[in-house]
């Protein structure tokens, strides 16, 4: 065998086993670009929905200057806000809707309890006559039309069954509510998470 012929198959052997592992951490930095790409876009798909939130004013036992705040700190307006109430009025608890509204950029809505009203056994009341209500959770849309759902600790994306089944729970609903218009305030900062 000539030395020539030799050294060409070892350096393509060599060639063949350079190429095999370049070949195979290229795959391996492509993997970590593509779940690092996907974890920006699942973390920029939230952006928007971890800039609303809601919280409550003196929730328990008919505070009569409690209130709802539904917040928007993003520069997107926010449809179909809403949040179901848990009350409890003469001993009985109840499950009640408050209807969707827009919630514009950079807004805060606050809800005082005097003046929303609700039906129970034939009677109008308001929800600071109720011995306790709190919020356990809100639904919106983003911007670009994702349906989500904040809990006091949790958000969570909602997919379309989810929606279905909030509709189909809703129109179960047979307590009404009025509700008067909330009085809306700037916040600041927008754009900053909550």
């Amino acid at each position: 065998m000539n030395i020539g012929t030799a050294a060409g198959a070892i350096a393509a052997i060599g060639s063949l086993a350079f190429t095999g592992v370049a070949t195979y951490y290229g795959a391996v930095i492509a993997r970590q670009q593509l779940d690092q790409s996907k974890e920006e876009s699942e973390q920029k798909a939230q952006d928007q929905a971890s800039k609303v939130t809601f919280w409550e004013e003196n929730s328990d036992w008919a505070e009569k200057n409690g209130a709802l705040h539904m917040v928007n700190r993003s520069p997107d307006p926010v449809t179909e806000a809403s949040v179901y109430f848990r009350i409890t009025y003469k001993g009985k608890d109840h499950l009640l809707l408050l209807p969707a509204y827009s919630l514009p950029p950079c807004t805060e809505m606050v809800f005082p309890m005097e003046k929303q009203k609700v039906k129970l056994g034939g009677r109008w009341a308001t929800l600071s006559d109720m011995t306790h209500w709190d919020v356990p959770w809100m639904f919106f849309a983003d911007s670009s039309g994702k349906s989500w759902a904040r809990g006091l600790t949790r958000l969570a994306w909602v997919d379309e069954e989810g929606v279905e089944a909030l509709t189909r729970a809703t129109t179960k609903q047979d307590t009404p509510m009025v509700v008067t218009e909330p009085q809306p305030k700037r916040v600041e900062p927008c754009g900053a998470a909550n």
